[in-house]
């Protein structure tokens, strides 16, 4: 596959979160072939799947850790890094139910 089909299907999680980081990982992570956009709503889908029961605490962390350690992968509208604040944050410790609802609540407030 592509290396943008790749970093989308990791952007939408759209697998096991482990298979679609080693996925994206056989591509090389700088921007060099451009940046595929990340939007806040994404952010949000996956912790309302999160919420939903649809995925674990591990896999919502491991996808956060892999998307906040490419270069290729970019925010358009996050000029002040909240988003990207956000995804560290979520890369950092695997979240609670209540947590994921602070953090739906700031992702949702992002342009």
């Amino acid at each position: 596959m592509s290396r943008k089909t790749d970093i989308e299907a990791l952007i939408e999680l759209n697998g096991p979160a482990a298979e679609l980081a080693k996925r994206a990982a056989k591509h090389p992570s700088d921007a060099q072939d451009g940046t595929v956009p990340l939007a806040p709503a994404r952010v949000a889908k996956v912790l309302e799947r999160f919420l939903a029961g649809e995925l674990s605490a591990g896999d919502v962390t491991l996808w956060a850790k892999a998307l906040a350690s490419r270069e290729d992968i970019a925010a358009p509208n996050d000029k002040d890094g909240k988003l990207d604040a956000l995804l560290q944050e979520l890369a950092g410790a695997e979240p609670s139910p209540a947590s994921a609802k602070k953090l739906l609540e700031r992702v949702s407030a992002l342009p």
